[in-house]
């Protein structure tokens, strides 16, 4: 789908910000600093459009939108048809490296934790345990490299165990693999929890 004039002015608008920032872009910053002559709602309409095509995410519900890989394409291909390209495409690269790492060390450190928690349910619950439906999974750092699993199943049962790991995982990244282990398995049995399981989250990420 082509993108309407409006909306290449405030997906340019909201990736000049984000890079100048490094910070999450809301549609107040965009009306204000940006001289779009449409209100703020409307901005918000705009940037919610450009995120269900794929060009902005919302990290947080309370906070703005950041551009995607998508975005950036984008914009080095179209938005800026001028010699003022060379001056960002150093820091656009740099940005899409850092989100490709940060993505790559993600999906990793996911699949460690993964495997931990799969070997557990699978070796160290009770059979009577392996039946009992998750609720909310959290990890919890001890030290450099070691993490805290905790284990709450829909009957209030709560379990927990501590894993070693070769290298440590940031604390961001832990409350993310936390989240998105207790979204992907919130109702299922742990007797559930196999390998072809945990491909199946790896692949959704």
């Amino acid at each position: 789908m082509e993108l309407s004039e409006r909306k290449l002015k405030i997906l340019r608008a909201i990736i000049s910000s984000y890079i100048q920032e490094g910070e999450a872009v809301g549609s107040r910053t965009i009306s204000k600093k940006h001289n779009m002559g449409i209100s703020s709602a409307t901005v918000r309409n705009e940037m919610s459009d450009l995120e269900e095509l794929g060009y902005l995410i919302q990290p947080h519900t309370s906070a703005g939108r950041v551009p995607t890989d998508k975005a950036y394409r984008l914009y080095v291909n179209g938005l800026l048809k001028s010699t003022s390209v060379s001056k960002y495409s150093e820091q656009i690269n740099r940005i899409l490296q850092e989100e490709i790492n940060e993505m790559n060390s993600f999906i990793k450190n996911s699949a460690r934790i993964l495997s931990n928690f799969t070997h557990y349910t699978a070796f160290a619950m009770t059979p009577q345990l392996k039946e009992a439906k998750l609720k909310h999974i959290q990890l919890v750092p001890v030290s450099d490299n070691k993490v805290l699993l905790v284990i709450v199943t829909e009957n209030n049962i709560i379990k927990n165990v501590v894993f070693k790991l070769s290298s440590p995982i940031p604390q961001d990244q832990l409350n993310r693999i936390s989240n998105l282990l207790t979204v992907k398995l919130s109702g299922v049995k742990l007797s559930m929890l196999n390998r072809e399981r945990q491909n199946e989250i790896l692949r959704e990420i």
